[in-house]
């Protein structure tokens, strides 16, 4: 793998109350949901859509933390868990952003690869490295102009439109 991670600054970072754990028989107390969003800079990597190198770039990256859960919690932040203390519309859009942009410095295939995974219909939920190659290798694109997927990581830099709008959503 290349060493893409030479330059690593934190540009912006927020924290924000999302609303509270609702009551379970596992736990009657409500417990605060928090979500941290953080837009970094880093350098020398290729970009997945056309696989130049990039001299610098910005990546988005968001993880949530709650008293007996942390991480990725994208899934649980719906109305049947969550006690939002924050209108839905906007728990929506940071849901969008999240699913779209997150870790968008750490992807395995080209945009081609990429698109074509994503139309692979026999694909099961959750990340199979060997179900993703065979299928490549079936379709002739285990290799995209010269790059094998899996062997590095390519980014998909975050445009400004899309950091104005992160820093917006996540303004209290």
């Amino acid at each position: 793998m290349e060493d893409y991670d030479k330059v690593k600054e934190r540009l912006w970072k927020k924290k924000i109350l999302v609303g509270k754990t609702k009551p379970t028989e596992y736990d009657p107390q409500p417990h605060n949901i928090y979500l941290e969003a953080e837009i970094k800079e880093k350098a020398n990597q290729r970009r997945f859509d056309n696989l130049k190198k990039m001299k610098k770039f910005k990546t988005f990256s968001i993880s949530g933390t709650s008293k007996y859960f942390g991480g990725q919690i994208y899934d649980e932040l719906n109305p049947k868990e969550v006690d939002f203390n924050i209108p839905k519309a906007r728990v929506q859009k940071i849901k969008k952003l999240w699913k779209q942009w997150h870790l968008s410095d750490l992807k395995a295939g080209t945009q081609i690869q990429e698109n074509a995974l994503k139309q692979f219909k026999g694909r099961k939920k959750g990340w199979s490295y060997n179900q993703d190659v065979a299928f490549l290798k079936k379709k002739k694109l285990l290799k995209d102009r010269g790059y094998q997927y899996g062997t590095g990581w390519l980014a998909q830099p975050l445009p400004e439109n899309v950091e104005k709008e992160i820093m917006k959503t996540f303004k209290i």
